[in-house]
């Protein structure tokens, strides 16, 4: 697979200047340090704040792995074949090889891993809609993370196979057949399953409207329980149907690529064209790191509040009756005090709880 995927790590040096990959590689590094920073922002929210923990988010920060292993492990990577093609380093090499080959698992790896957790989510998300309280009852986190830890063993498969593109004597045709296979495998086949559960749930959702405008708010018991527990995943499948969107919407022209170029490689697109079209999906799915807390932001009011927390505590010392610092003077025997105080802020049940200390001293 060497020959066809270098071509997406390796831009022809004729059609790119120097200049611009060097912007492209700044632009390379920014998208890391904000993909890094984002989702350690989302998985240290999941474990600070207990009301996050949900079997849903589960799921999420498994995805928040996926693309923080993008941003630290298979970017750098990237990032240093560009340059090393940039000043002609000898593909041969052993040092590029390797670094080649890193580069080429990690990223089949944690790109795999990112459509098999978005399809678990929409699995979760069928079950939490068609069937709320039997979702409730049977979906626990034990089970939430062997759901996990099967879509991380499969993209580790899919990844693995890719090595057999290190025997040279048998890369033209292994390359070609692997590059069908993940296209297939790790993208084209799970969205297929993510579309059908989420057409199915926006079906239920459908229906579900058309009773309630029908019969109105005249149910009770377990049916009015189970309209509302609906209602709510709905609110949250919303969420998660963006974060689909944007996630096919960023990987899907690289796959499409990828199939083009292994079933009819430059017949079906220009050598020159290619490398346009390269890039630019490479900077697509790339940039995908960054999306997913800036979707949580927007739309999760639990995320949203959990990042402020953890970014500005200022705002819960304004809101704590003794976080002010002053003066009082001693009642008994007139002299001044100096009083401070320390804080605590903690988040729980979606409500800001401030413990408080009250330090005094003369």
């Amino acid at each position: 697979m060497d020959n066809l995927t270098s071509n997406f790590s390796n831009p022809n040096h004729k059609s790119v200047t120097i200049k611009s990959e060097a912007l492209s590689i700044v632009m390379l590094i920014s998208v890391m340090a904000l993909g890094m920073f984002g989702n350690i922002l989302v998985i240290a929210s999941f474990f600070k704040f207990r009301y996050l923990r949900m079997v849903t988010n589960y799921f999420l920060v498994s995805l928040a792995v996926a693309d923080l292993m993008l941003a630290t492990f298979s970017m750098p990577f990237w990032l240093m074949i560009r340059m090393a093609d940039l000043v002609r380093v000898p593909r041969d090499r052993l040092d590029y090889m390797i670094m080649y080959y890193s580069w080429q698992y990690l990223d089949i790896l944690c790109s795999t891993a990112s459509i098999m957790n978005l399809c678990v989510i929409a699995k979760d998300r069928h079950m939490a809609i068609v069937s709320p309280l039997r979702y409730y009852a049977k979906m626990t986190p034990k089970r939430a993370l062997i759901s996990i830890a099967v879509g991380w063993t499969y993209a580790a498969v899919c990844a693995g196979i890719s090595m057999i593109s290190i025997d040279r004597n048998i890369q033209p045709i292994a390359g070609r057949v692997y590059a069908v296979f993940i296209s297939l495998a790790a993208f084209f086949a799970p969205l297929l399953i993510i579309l059908f559960y989420y057409g199915r749930i926006f079906a239920v959702a459908l229906t579900q409207i058309r009773s309630i405008s029908h019969h109105g708010s005249l149910v009770y018991g377990a049916e009015k329980e189970r309209r509302t527990l609906m209602q709510r995943e709905l609110k949250v499948s919303k969420t998660l149907a963006i974060v689909v969107g944007t996630f096919v919407v960023c990987w899907s022209p690289f796959f499409v690529i990828l199939i083009l170029f292994a079933v009819c490689s430059t017949s079906c697109v220009s050598s020159a064209s290619a490398t346009t079209y390269i890039a630019a999906s490479k900077w697509m799915h790339y940039s995908s790191t960054t999306a997913n807390p800036i979707i949580y932001t927007l739309f999760t009011k639990g995320f949203r509040q959990a990042f402020k927390s953890m970014l500005n505590c200022s705002e819960c010392k304004s809101r704590c009756c003794c976080c002010i610092r002053k003066r009082i003077k001693n009642q008994t025997t007139g002299s001044q005090m100096k009083v401070w105080t320390s804080y605590e802020c903690r988040m729980e049940e979606k409500q800001v709880q401030h413990s408080c200390s009250l330090h005094i001293s003369r």
